[in-house]
């Protein structure tokens, strides 16, 4: 092992130093997602805070948006340095570069074909990822469940055109908070009572009740 080690180039070790531990960084991770460790957060949901009496400023706002509301194919919601993503870029880098090193090719081919197959390799990960994250979604929160229904304003929605603000409302079972768009010309303010009548995109449009 020593004498292999030792007959490697300067490259061809930096390269192997960078491929074997993230490919085993790679196999772990994998098997652990088959295990079923690798789901980030269980099936808990950051905006539902039912049960949680709390008394919040009027000035903090969290972003609990639900979804980018775009494509699948939408590059702005995926997620490219992940640590996922980071491993596979890393192990495909490392891989690619030292089979073309040693089929002969130069070391600046070899690092450039490398850094091509390891972006591809991470924009897969961030691909699967979207998908995953989208079907995750859509099968726990219907956005059409809120239609008809009743809740309160937690941020001022401006009037029609001039923005939107925040409304918390129970759908499915848990309180949650939504962007939303005014139906009517006045701004409906904090603490007023509101029905959901439509929906655009990932907002609900309103109309005080």
């Amino acid at each position: 092992m020593i004498d292999w080690w030792n007959g490697l180039t300067l490259m061809e070790q930096i390269l192997y130093c960078i491929a074997i531990p993230s490919t085993l960084i790679l196999l772990l991770q994998t098997i652990m997602t088959l295990c079923g460790f690798g789901h980030e957060g269980g099936d808990m949901n950051v905006s539902d805070t039912s049960g949680i009496d709390m008394d919040i400023p009027d000035d903090i706002s969290f972003d609990t948006d639900i979804g980018d509301g775009g494509p699948v194919s939408d590059l702005g919601s995926m997620h490219f340095f992940t640590m996922q993503g980071i491993v596979a870029f890393l192990c495909i880098f490392g891989w690619t570069s030292i089979i073309i090193l040693h089929g002969g090719g130069n070391t600046t081919v070899s690092v450039l074909v490398g850094l091509v197959f390891g972006f591809i390799a991470m924009f897969a990960v961030a691909k699967v990822m979207q998908i995953s994250a989208k079907m995750t979604q859509s099968g726990t929160l219907d956005m059409r469940n809120t239609l008809g229904e009743t809740g309160r304003v937690y941020l001022t929605v401006p009037p029609k055109g001039g923005g939107t603000g925040k409304v918390n409302i129970t759908v499915q079972g848990r309180f949650m908070e939504f962007d939303a768009l005014n139906s009517s010309d006045t701004a409906i303010r904090t603490g007023e009572n509101i029905r959901v009548i439509d929906i655009e995109g990932n907002y609900l449009v309103i109309e005080k009740e």
